[in-house]
């Protein structure tokens, strides 16, 4: 890998960021949200809306990367969501809802079971987050610590967990034909990134000029 065409010295950075979603990405920056998903036709739907306003809770100092978080994880489900039901909207035959969700929406109502599952989706990250990432790795150090007292050795050891726990469940969801394709649209939106930094035209000609790895 060239880092030359990474770390470019000519770019522009700007806070703009995104996240894959269904069959497309969500582009955000400071003021506009816009959002491209590919129908199943080759068609593009795009939409752009105005960024929510920030909680006054997301300018105090050490509690505002909390908040920031957790709005970032809703507001990121909630999109995701956005882009399943609309290709659901215009192919319904395509995206077949499973019976859960199906249950859910004749006991509760179609806007209010939509509520629900981004909350149950957002708690479920989360658990699974502080489960895999934070408790997993200090219940191993716990175990290291009857064979060692070195502070050090037990930090290494906990750190190296982390990373390999991480690597599995990436190589794991990899696996996944739906969550591959997703990653697909990931490294698409570090590609549009890198050629809007570098001022060139959003097209998928310039685009495909760079890496899927940005620095950001």
């Amino acid at each position: 890998m060239d880092l030359k065409k990474v770390f470019l010295k000519d770019a522009c950075p700007t806070s703009i960021g995104g996240q894959a979603i269904m069959e497309g990405i969500m582009m955000r920056g400071p003021e506009r949200t816009a959002i491209g998903i590919r129908m199943p036709d080759g068609r593009i739907f795009m939409k752009t809306e105005a960024n929510p306003k920030g909680s006054k809770w997301g300018k105090i100092p050490i509690i505002r990367g909390v908040v920031n978080f957790v709005n970032s994880l809703v507001y990121g489900t909630k999109v995701l969501m956005y882009s399943a039901d609309k290709l659901e909207e215009f192919y319904p035959e395509d995206y077949e809802k499973d019976k859960f969700d199906v249950w859910v929406e004749e006991k509760l109502g179609k806007e209010k079971a939509w509520k629900i599952l981004m909350v149950l989706s957002v708690v479920l990250a989360i658990a699974m987050s502080v489960g895999l990432f934070m408790l997993l790795p200090t219940v191993v150090v716990g175990w290291v610590s009857h064979l060692t007292s070195s502070i050090l050795l037990m930090n290494l050891v906990e750190g190296i967990v982390r990373i390999l726990i991480f690597m599995l469940y990436i190589i794991l969801i990899s696996k996944m034909p739906d969550i591959k394709t997703v990653f697909q649209y990931h490294g698409a939106e570090h590609k549009t990134i890198h050629c809007f930094e570098n001022n060139l035209e959003l097209t998928p000609a310039n685009a495909q000029q760079f890496y899927t790895v940005h620095p950001r």
